[in-house]
């Protein structure tokens, strides 16, 4: 196997605090990668104890690995200051946040890396996946830079693995070496998740290690059973120096490699020491995993598999957990279950909100007619008569000027449900008084509930499947000939998370046969989008991403939305569902005018 690697170490990052061991950490990956055997050529150190870190080093490096003959693995490592938008990571280097040179867009480059020439890559990520404070740290999103090449010829669906640090939403911890503890300078703080990846890598976690998988007498480390020894090292090691209340540090990975694909390689007859001890700290015993993260996959599976008995247990048990986002996430499933407003419209077609008042509503393939809600003072309907078609796009703005871009379908009611100004959940479901309702509401109370599930394990980065559950869910959101066309959304980012494009094309084809649409999120998933300006002739509803974190993969996919949207990215709030401040709503309201989008 032709390997390659860049890593990468970033200390100081603009304004933000110095780090002690990023720039180090990426010198020791890249040492552990020369005994690896790597070619020094094909081993890249990026670091700035050499002088400042910009994107194009990285890309000049990982372009260089594609040319002549190629790589078959290409590692790449990053440490330093990370930050989490809209459910996607974002590494920052020298001159961040400013310059859209030094602002890494990690999911839209592991999209594009996907579909490249190396048949695996490997991202390994030691930096921090906190929310961006502040307008100028919500902006890196919309300057962010792809760090894979999108010129290279389509080679098909490729592996890439992907190993974080710690869980959405946390930090990753730099802590004082327990053996210099007298050194008050930098080299007496080490970073915990560096230290136990290589420790990983050298084969000495408590995890089986394969024989002769390269077709060469050795013993080789596989990227699952290392990816599940960090989810329970790095917690051992935080509570082993004394770290629990102040470090809470849970790594996470996604690995989509066969078990025949390898990260190490241990010479032959090499007797792998066992349990690592972090210098000078004895570590004890495993940890039980994380309860909070066991709470919620298991809130998902039972979900998924229609068992709505199991879900309420699952809710019960959970209420109980010292786990504030578990319980976040129950607390907002139980109040999305609940249905809201009314059950039908004369027009047969319209929206209802609960949680944000609606004060207007844009459609220009169809006439909107507001009205007041009969469920509570925070709300409103709005009554869609005459859709031209099956689906069209309608701006909906609220009070506050805030609002959004969502397609009303014909047939359809669609809820939006607002949280702490977040748009938590767009769903749909048939009037009554249309003929898809007699054979929706036999079904209703499960999809119900995998919606509510769905839509708040999503909100907190949740909403994950194995290949069990992801077949599960496919029989569970049919309805008819087609699928229900909310959960095909969320479908849509758990399958490409399991990279499925299979089940998501055929997402795309049941919308398009049952009710003549196509999202825009599934048919971007599905790469059906590849290099395409999203206008009128895309046939793509609405005209943007609806979950705010595909605006991620645009770049990837080379898409183009309209002129009149340059900079709307910009414009977002945070939330799961794509939502936009008043001068944003004014953008996608001039487009919707313009007769270009649908």
């Amino acid at each position: 196997m032709i390997r390659a690697g860049v890593f990468i170490g970033v200390d100081r990052t603009g304004q933000l605090h110095k780090l002690n061991d990023a720039a180090a950490g990426a010198t020791r990956m890249r040492d552990w990668a020369l005994q690896q055997g790597l070619d020094p050529a094909r081993a890249l150190l990026i670091a700035d104890q050499a002088g400042p870190v910009d994107a194009a080093q990285i890309i000049r490096a990982i372009k260089a690995f594609h040319q002549g003959a190629g790589v078959d693995q290409i590692l790449v490592y990053f440490a330093g200051h990370g930050v989490n938008i809209d459910k996607n990571e974002y590494w920052l280097l020298s001159d961040a946040p400013s310059d859209p040179l030094s602002v890494i867009n990690v999911r839209g480059s592991v999209a594009q890396a996907e579909y490249g020439a190396a048949r695996h890559v490997v991202v390994m990520s030691d930096a921090c996946r906190v929310p961006a404070e502040g307008i100028q740290g919500q902006g890196v999103a919309s300057i962010s830079t792809v760090i894979f090449p999108n010129d290279v010829p389509d080679a098909g669906l490729r592996p890439v693995d992907t190993f974080y640090a710690t869980g959405l939403g946390r930090a990753a911890a730099e802590v004082r070496d327990a053996a210099v503890v007298a050194d008050e300078t930098a080299r007496a703080f080490r970073a915990i998740y560096t230290d136990a990846l290589l420790d990983g890598l050298a084969g000495k976690g408590d995890f089986d290690l394969a024989a002769d998988l390269g077709g060469e007498p050795g013993l080789y480390v596989r990227p699952k059973a290392l990816s599940d020894w960090l989810e329970k090292e790095v917690p051992r090691r935080v509570r082993a120096q004394g770290l629990l209340g102040r470090v809470n540090q849970k790594p996470e990975a996604r690995v989509c490699a066969s078990d025949v694909t390898w990260l190490a390689r241990l010479a032959p007859g090499t007797a792998a020491p066992r349990a690592p001890a972090v210098r000078g700290v004895s570590l004890g015993p495993v940890p039980v995993p994380d309860p909070g993260r066991r709470a919620a996959t298991g809130i998902v599976r039972a979900a998924v598999r229609g068992d709505r008995p199991q879900v309420r247990q699952q809710f019960d048990a959970a209420l109980s957990m010292p786990a504030p986002d578990v319980l976040e996430m129950v607390r907002t499933a139980r109040k999305l279950e609940l249905p809201f407003g009314p059950g039908h419209m004369e027009s047969q077609c319209g929206f209802k909100v609960r949680g944000a008042v609606v004060e207007s509503a844009l459609a220009v393939a169809g006439r909107t007619e507001l009205l007041p809600d009969q469920s509570g003072p925070e709300g409103g309907a709005v009554r869609v008569w005459g859709l031209q078609g099956a689906a069209a796009s309608v701006v909906l703005r609220f009070a506050g000027g805030f609002g959004t871009v969502v397609p009303a379908l014909d047939g359809f009611l669609t809820a939006l449900s607002f949280d702490g100004g977040e748009l938590v959940d767009v769903s749909y479901e048939p009037s009554e008084n249309h003929s898809r309702w007699g054979e929706y509401q036999a079904r209703r109370d499960e999809l119900r509930t995998l919606r509510a599930v769905a839509a708040s394990a999503s909100r907190m980065g949740r909403f994950k499947l194995d290949g069990d559950d992801a077949q599960a869910l496919a029989v569970r959101m049919q309805v008819a000939k087609g699928v229900d066309p909310t959960m095909a959304v969320y479908a849509a980012y758990a399958y490409d998370d399991l990279q499925m494009v299979g089940r998501i094309r055929q997402m795309q084809e049941y919308l398009a046969a049952d009710l003549g649409l196509r999202w825009f999120d599934v048919s971007m998933l599905a790469r059906s989008l590849i290099g395409r300006r999203i206008d009128r002739r895309a046939g793509v509803l609405p005209f943007t991403p609806l979950l705010s974190q595909g605006w991620a993969l645009l770049p990837a996919h080379r898409l183009q939305l309209h002129p009149l949207l340059a900079g709307l990215q910009a414009t977002m709030k945070p939330s799961l569902w794509s939502l936009y401040d008043a001068r944003g709503v004014e953008m996608l309201e001039r487009a919707l005018r313009s007769g270009d989008v649908a």
